[in-house]
């Protein structure tokens, strides 16, 4: 029987272990390291129907500890239900922060302008909405107020033209400003940032954007979401821009995209069902220090990791795996103690959950051996994999063809095998189909004119972010 360490060490670090995989496999995985709660709303009258907001999971990549462990896995897996049909939804706090630099001209600014129009279309007067435009210049078409009057704002809209460069930073302080003016706590409070270069004046550092972006989520609860069109803007600056920012982040290729994409991301915030979501993760610290957090990351305050997820849409899911590492191995069963809460957006009322998951020690390796949890190794892998080609991505960003190749051969080859021997997955099978359309990029890279390389690595990034987002 093979020993844990070598198991995760191998299996999920180089993914160099098909029979110790196959061994897990034959044994049977032991799904018994999880608790899955679901949290009922508070109680309504009788005539309102009673529904789940929010199911969650817990779960340990195992039930048991061995000695021999140097790292260990916790998968936490949040599902929102569908949204109730009712009279009144959650108002929406919105800035509309539109690029009309000079390379936004023709089909991009026509197409932006109708999504502007089309949101201003679904709005109501409950909602806040304001309207900045920015290229070296950045200007308020309409400050935050409520959205009376829409064809006036139609016709503001119809009146922005491409001009200047882009000061991107300008255009998002001033898009957080205006949602500040009439931000409130029971309204979804959003940015939605559009560029299609990168940004060239004002604050250019692409860490201190990001860190905005992060202050505005954590100290004044405000999230944004990137939309990035063609080929020239930085894809790893607006999906970073949305990752601190808590929203969205969506790659548009081509310019008649752009209202549906727009469509998209309003229909989530019309159908919000939780907000203020925070989950808090008490783990034993004098054990365990956490190595590495996928899917989103989280704050460690001593003791606790603290995940705000803030609002959650109809029937989203959201997908956090955490790695640890063993700083003094456990003489003893460990708590983690998992606490939920959340606003529900139906009756407002803050609603509380929180359960425990033990990780029991034992010396019987046979045990632990085929107690592994078969979800939690496919999210192991699944996340892996996706990290591992983000960087193979970065390599082709780098020049370094040759080198991204080889890693995406060995990449692709170890997923096959893990793929063999865990069960059927469609998100497994979703990542692997995205390595296989990588490789034949990759392989064609070098014949690809800068433009279409371009494209290509926007779109592939897109692709390996909505993955690893559950979307």
């Amino acid at each position: 029987m093979v020993h844990l360490d070598q198991v995760l060490s191998r299996l999920f670090y180089k993914f160099r272990l098909p029979v110790a995989l196959l061994c897990l496999v034959g044994a049977g995985f032991i799904a018994s390291s999880f608790y899955q709660k679901s949290i009922p709303s508070p109680k309504k009258p009788e005539s309102m129907a009673v529904d789940n907001v929010l199911q969650w999971k817990v779960v340990a990549d195992n039930l048991y500890y061995v000695k021999e462990r140097k790292e260990l896995y916790l998968y936490v897996d949040l599902k929102a239900s569908k949204a109730q049909k009712k009279s009144d939804r959650t108002p929406l706090n919105l800035s509309l922060v539109l690029d009309r630099s000079g390379s936004m001209n023709g089909d991009k600014i026509k197409y932006a302008r109708e999504a502007c129009k089309f949101v201003v279309d679904n709005l109501e007067p409950s909602d806040n909405l304001s309207i900045v435009v920015y290229d070296d210049q950045v200007d308020v078409l309409t400050a935050s107020a409520p959205v009376k009057d829409k064809a006036t704002l139609k016709k503001l809209i119809d009146n922005v033209h491409d001009r200047g460069s882009t000061n991107l930073s300008g255009g998002m302080l001033e898009g957080y400003a205006q949602v500040h003016k009439t931000q409130q706590r029971n309204y979804v409070n959003r940015v939605l940032l559009l560029s299609d270069g990168l940004a060239n004046q004002g604050i250019t550092d692409e860490k201190v954007l990001q860190q905005l972006a992060r202050q505005k989520n954590n100290e004044d609860n405000m999230t944004l979401s990137a939309f990035g069109v063609g080929a020239d803007f930085n894809e790893l600056l607006m999906t970073n821009l949305a990752e601190y920012g808590s929203g969205n982040y969506y790659f548009i290729d081509s310019p008649d995209k752009i209202p549906s994409i727009f469509a998209k991301e309003l229909h989530g915030l019309l159908s919000v069902v939780a907000q203020n979501t925070l989950l808090r993760i008490k783990f034993p610290s004098q054990n365990l220090s956490v190595n590495k957090m996928f899917g989103y990351q989280g704050q460690v305050k001593g003791d606790e990791l603290v995940f705000d997820l803030k609002d959650v849409f109809s029937e989203e899911q959201k997908a956090i795996l955490i790695k640890f590492t063993v700083t003094e191995p456990l003489t003893e069963d460990a708590i983690f103690t998992s606490t939920l809460t959340y606003d529900d957006a139906v009756t407002f009322q803050r609603v509380n959950a929180s359960e425990n998951t033990r990780l029991k020690v034992t010396t019987d390796k046979a045990l632990f051996d085929r107690s592994f949890d078969k979800d939690v190794l496919q999210n192991i892998v699944l996340f892996e994999t996706n990290e591992r080609l983000e960087n193979a991505m970065l390599e082709v960003d780098h020049g370094n063809f040759e080198g991204a190749k080889k890693m995406i051969i060995t990449l692709k080859s170890e997923m096959e095998v893990q793929m063999k021997n865990l069960p059927e997955n469609a998100d497994l099978s979703r990542q692997y189909n995205t390595v296989m359309e990588y490789e034949k990029q990759v392989e064609n890279a070098k014949t690809m004119s800068s433009e279409e390389l371009k494209y290509n690595q926007k779109a592939s990034r897109s692709s390996n972010y909505q993955i690893r987002k559950k979307k």
